[in-house]
């Protein structure tokens, strides 16, 4: 998912929270690859943040 999604107006902050919200589910479920897989720690720091864009 491209950044400029949101900054375009593509997609809405609660469709992008939602797709992040999937991604940290799958990651509780252990079904979640990272890649590259040394870069877990900042995707994955990425992804709670982009879970929480849509809060106000």
């Amino acid at each position: 998912m491209p950044a400029t999604t949101i900054i375009d107006e593509k997609l809405s902050r609660e469709e992008v929270a939602e797709w992040a919200f999937i991604r940290t589910q799958a990651y509780d479920n252990e079904q979640l690859e990272f890649f590259p897989p040394e870069e877990e720690g900042r995707i994955w720091e990425t992804l709670q943040y982009i879970e929480g864009v849509d809060f106000k």
